[in-house]
């Protein structure tokens, strides 16, 4: 690797092995090949390709329920005590169940999958449709997304009319890259009242006073939750990640969202119950991360799911409210014993000046923002409303030597280095940036670790935007009794970097180069205005 030529192999190896991981564009491949615990590269190369090459053959067998021509010609002997007709032919139970029928007066094989939210039809059969009764398609604001957690992408929706054995319906149709004419799903059999014999192999449509099968379907629809974009959960931390739905339910005023099956186990992280309004497509994930290492989640995995929430009445006057009998009985006379364990020394600070109750109302304050206090020096917040940039319009860029490193103090850097890898700060970069680190000596004898971007500094162009006088923010403060300063942890490192900038904040260590991916303190001329 150019940027390590004089690194060890077995470095070499490790970094080659955990880019070539990351790059894997499904994450349930990135998963098995990282359960596999591979040594070196071609370890986990191997194991990639044989993950290929096994989903490749299961698709070839058919085990992906791919269409079939031959249908069973057999009819169904309808019961006498039932009230159902018959609908359509099925396919063979050991490849699926399918229904011939037509779209728009075009033949087409329908496969029926309970397991799918919306009905789908292949490109090629809507470009087959003349255009004359070709419907014209909507742009579709939510995407799909498949099991796995990749996300399949759509061209459009439109009304589209079906037929089955002389039964005709109009339903609302994505046109989306698939394995089989069109997909009848859970929408199109709850909306038009159908149930699916999976025994007999048949597809019935139910008599009106029969609509007790559609409250029942209707009950157990939920919707898969996946991550909107890549992020990186710090170590002991909970971070609220941005969760999109797979298929907005837009009469939904109400969801619950649960973790998904095995999500645990299988990402070491806990997803938390909540109640979402899912109208949006998007909702508020809370992640927890237990463990000592920082953990990412990329974009499209599947972390819950989500089903609708029938709220209750509020209780009764007269009833007593259980949430404010069970706050009694957990907290002292002054409430303070339901204080959060890293605030409580805070209320537990001597405050001569406070009486119960302006004790109660300060714990009340302390529990309602704990989320905003720091539970350790790794528990960083992030703000979404700006990123970082370092505009260096054409300047080439430029590459430092790394500096000579007391020895007693190279074990400290390694150690600095490690504990911003493993908070998600920093990460392993290949840039032609190359700036030298120092490391100072704070006053309470703590090193900190810095680096020396004077001469990035110099080719970067400044901004102008206008940071407050200290002598305003004073005067404002005019007539004020009471004072409180809140010092943000790391503050700087609240601010996410630029992606394409990040380079430019390469420094250079005896262990390799890395780069920030957060706003670094004392690295380049915006970093002020960015942080205001």
């Amino acid at each position: 690797m150019q940027a390590y030529p004089d690194a060890p192999f077995d470095m070499v190896e490790t970094l080659a092995k955990d880019y070539f991981i990351d790059a894997l564009g499904d994450a349930d491949t990135r998963w098995r090949v990282y359960q596999s615990r591979p040594r070196m590269l071609a370890d986990a190369v191997t194991v990639a390709v044989e993950l290929d090459a096994f989903r490749t053959a299961e698709f070839k067998r058919g085990s992906l329920r791919r269409p079939v021509a031959r249908v069973i010609n057999a009819k169904y002997e309808e019961e006498k005590e039932s009230k159902s007709v018959r609908t359509g032919w099925v396919a063979d139970e050991t490849s699926g169940i399918f229904v011939k029928g037509y779209m728009q007066g075009t033949p087409v094989t329908f496969l029926v999958d309970t397991g799918a939210n919306i009905t789908i039809i292949n490109p090629k059969i809507y470009a087959a449709i003349p255009k004359s009764s070709r419907p014209l398609l909507r742009p579709v604001s939510v995407d799909m997304v498949l099991a796995n957690g990749n996300v399949l992408l759509s061209e459009g929706q439109g009304e589209f009319q079906i037929e089955t054995e002389g039964n005709n319906m109009m339903h609302n149709v994505r046109v989306a890259e698939i394995g089989v004419d069109a997909i009848l799903g859970l929408d199109f059999l709850r909306d038009h009242n159908y149930q699916l014999d999976v025994l007999k192999g048949c597809l019935y449509v139910k008599e009106p006073c029969e609509a007790s099968i559609r409250a029942a379907v209707s009950d157990i629809s939920c919707y898969h939750v996946s991550v909107d974009e890549t992020v990186v959960i710090a170590p002991g931390t909970e971070a609220m990640v941005v969760g999109r739905i797979s298929e907005g339910p837009q009469c939904w005023e109400s969801g619950l969202l649960e973790p998904a099956e095995n999500f645990a186990e299988r990402h070491c992280m806990l997803v938390a119950n909540s109640l979402v309004d899912p109208r949006e497509g998007k909702i508020p994930v809370r992640v927890f991360n237990p463990m000592s290492n920082a953990i990412r989640l990329y974009q499209g995995t599947v972390v819950g799911t989500v089903g609708e929430a029938n709220l209750l009445e509020d209780p009764q006057e007269d009833e007593p409210d259980v949430d404010f009998r069970v706050a009694a009985l957990q907290a002292g006379s002054d409430g303070t014993k339901t204080v959060p364990d890293h605030v409580q020394s805070l209320l537990e600070q001597d405050n001569p000046d406070l009486n119960s109750e302006q004790r109660r109302s300060l714990a009340e304050m302390l529990r309602t923002n704990a989320d905003v206090f720091a539970r350790s020096s790794t528990d960083l917040g992030r703000t979404t409303v700006v990123k970082h940039k370092i505009n260096t319009g054409n300047a080439q860029p430029i590459k430092q030597a790394a500096r000579r490193v007391p020895v007693q103090q190279r074990e400290k850097e390694r150690e600095l280095v490690k504990e911003m890898l493993d908070a998600g700060v920093v990460e392993p970069s290949s840039s032609p940036w190359a700036s030298p680190v120092v490391l100072v000596k704070k006053k309470n004898g703590s090193t900190r670790f810095c680096v020396d971007y004077r001469k990035l500094n110099a080719v970067t162009m400044k901004d102008s935007y206008p940071i407050p006088r200290i002598a305003e923010s004073l005067d404002a403060m005019s007539g004020a009794q009471w004072f409180s300063t809140l010092d943000l942890a790391s503050g700087y490192w609240q601010v996410g970097m630029e992606e394409k900038d990040r380079q430019k904040t390469a420094f250079i260590t005896g262990s390799g180069l890395y780069q920030f991916r957060l706003c670094r303190l004392g690295s380049v001329t915006r970093r002020p205005p960015s942080k205001d």
